[in-house]
């Protein structure tokens, strides 16, 4: 997949280099690429791109663009905190991208639930004791 850059119109307009930094699945694996965009020939821009690899469980495709490569970018065009995101054609069809989408919300927060009462099943359990001493 090609993504396209127009450095004229972004908050990067003036960085020498163009680095997309991306991920997937609302970056479920962390980044997981990160590719130099390379000036494009066109003229009704400063345009840039860069070939990504699509991984195989990619539902949706998550990505920012920086002066840098990772750990070494100082500036970002992240679509004002909200970065950029694009759902993967021909992955899987809509209605199903959705129950994905919603089976990994509810597993996150099932695991979130579970974390606040072990910690507070921990707590109780350490108020027990010193009330015991």
């Amino acid at each position: 997949v090609k993504l396209f850059y127009n450095r004229s119109s972004r908050p990067l307009e003036h960085a020498q280099n163009i680095w997309l930094h991306g991920g997937y699945n609302n970056w479920c694996d962390g980044l997981s690429l990160a590719e130099k965009l390379v000036k494009t020939d066109k003229t009704d821009g400063d345009w840039w791109y860069a070939e990504v690899h699509i991984h195989e469980k990619a539902l949706i495709l998550d990505w920012v663009f920086a002066d840098g490569p990772p750990q070494q970018a100082r500036n970002y065009d992240n679509n004002n905190f909200q970065d950029f995101h694009a759902i993967v054609p021909n992955s899987i069809s809509e209605e199903q991208l959705w129950a994905e989408m919603e089976l990994r919300i509810f597993k996150r927060l099932r695991q979130e639930r579970k974390s606040k009462e072990e910690a507070t099943q921990r707590k109780a359990e350490r108020t027990a004791r010193m009330k015991a001493e």
